[in-house]
């Protein structure tokens, strides 16, 4: 009769016991992963804590429908799926001292019009900055582009802006770039040498200064271009630039004119855009712009034509947008008339915190 009594006992003490044991077990594992998650803290991350790192692009078809006469007044058209642009990048930021930043940009082309391939490198570069300025080397904007043409590239076609275009700087390979910034005052300058090719000296020197107060935007470059042909330097192009802009509320207006002169010949070329644009409110813009380039050929091989554009925008979301544009070219040369072209397109841009 006493067994039920010693057997009561001994399943209490047992459950005691492995209660024991299980709460012992428990704070154990807890012990372990919290020395677990210490050691992985304490292991350096692929992206330090004062990084940035961001994936961005932009996609930007078009549908164009195009005309071009000649000199028999036979006019070709062609309906056709075009890209203005699209791109595709990674860039990001270190910080690795007190006031000295290392940054990266990585950024190539989509070609939506050929199978949506990626394309080109458009900017590939790493650099340094810090308060005495910013150094780069890869591939880059020169300083033209970024003094320049930047100010009078506001329309949504792969040739804006349409006078510059045509004899301007957009990137530049194998490049050194060094830029100081204070008081609004801008100095911007582009050095690239590519070893044997041209020459052995600097194949490109592009520096120019800029002006920015309240809206105002005010640049003056200076280009020194090697035109090689193998490894002698055939010819050298010198180009002076000018751009001048102004924001009167929801007014833009910008204009740039460039000329260029050449060692070995006694042609000289020039360019102009005069662009504009109107935010009327509710996402709706309209941007208008007349262009020109001369180059300096007045024979029937000439290449010289004036123009202007004409192009309405709805900013849909703040990263989608579409535009219709009316484009034409009239051409110099008894060859080539005029061009025009009707162009609806569609933009949608994404910029993505990876960090």
């Amino acid at each position: 009769m006493k067994i039920l009594p010693v057997s009561l006992l001994t399943v209490t003490a047992t459950i005691g016991a492995s209660s024991a044991f299980a709460d012992e077990n428990l704070e154990a594992q807890v012990a372990s992963l919290k020395e677990r998650i210490e050691v992985l803290e304490s292991k350096p991350s692929s992206i330090p804590s004062d990084s940035s790192l961001t994936l961005y692009g932009s996609l930007r078809p078009t549908i164009e429908y195009r005309t071009q006469s000649d000199s028999n007044d036979d006019r070709n058209s062609e309906l056709d799926q075009r890209d203005a642009l699209s791109q595709l990048g990674l860039k990001g930021s270190t910080a690795i001292a007190h006031d000295i930043n290392a940054f990266f940009k990585s950024e190539w082309s989509v070609n939506l019009n050929n199978n949506g391939e990626l394309g080109s490198a458009r900017q590939v570069y790493v650099g340094l900055e810090s308060t005495a300025g910013k150094v780069a080397l890869g591939r880059q904007r020169p300083s033209q582009y970024l003094l320049i043409s930047e100010y009078i590239d506001i329309f949504n076609h792969a040739s804006s802006p349409f006078g510059y275009d045509s004899n301007g700087l957009f990137f530049v390979s194998d490049s050194f770039t060094y830029q100081y910034s204070n008081s609004g005052v801008t100095f911007h300058s582009t050095l690239s040498a590519n070893g044997r090719s041209g020459s052995n000296d600097a194949d490109i020197t592009n520096f120019g200064l800029g002006f920015d107060r309240d809206g105002l935007h005010i640049g003056v470059t200076f280009l020194d271009k090697a035109i090689a042909e193998g490894n002698n330097v055939k010819d050298r192009e010198e180009t002076k630039a000018l751009a001048l802009a102004n924001s009167f509320g929801n007014l833009y207006v910008a204009a740039a004119y460039q000329t260029s002169s050449y060692s070995n010949s006694k042609y000289e070329k020039s360019t102009f855009d005069i662009v504009s644009s109107y935010n009327f409110g509710n996402g709706y813009k309209i941007k208008a712009g007349l262009f020109g380039y001369d180059d300096g050929n007045n024979g029937n091989e000439s290449g010289q034509y004036t123009g202007y554009n004409f192009t309405v925008e709805n900013q849909l979301a703040s990263n989608v947008r579409i535009h219709t544009e009316y484009l034409i070219r009239d051409f110099d040369s008894e060859s080539t008339k005029t061009f025009n072209s009707i162009t609806f397109g569609l933009r949608y841009d994404f910029n993505i915190d990876m960090k």
